[in-house]
């Protein structure tokens, strides 16, 4: 299901999902990190998740789109970022 494009308003609620896995793909690598969402800020464009678990920087410009996602009882938020794909899958 295609979400609002409010992207930062959903990442400052991910906290909420508890324990989740990011996990950042693209043609070239995959990156994955588990963990809870605290602390997800943002100034203009520009954001950080930043805690022991989840350290993230966030240039919001090159975000395109936001899913929530069901596969197989399997549920994720899926953001189509330019040239990447990120996820939030629960675990």
């Amino acid at each position: 299901m295609r979400l609002q494009d409010q992207f930062q308003e959903i990442l400052k609620d991910a906290e909420s999902l508890g324990y989740v896995m990011a996990l950042t793909r693209n043609d070239f690598c995959v990156h994955e990190r588990k963990g809870i969402y605290k602390k997800v800020s943002f100034k203009g464009m520009m954001g950080l998740a930043v805690n022991p678990d989840i350290d993230l920087r966030l240039f919001m410009s090159a975000w395109k789109s936001a899913f929530a996602v069901n596969e197989n009882d399997r549920k994720s938020l899926q953001f189509l970022v330019k040239m990447v794909r990120l996820y939030i899958r629960s675990i």
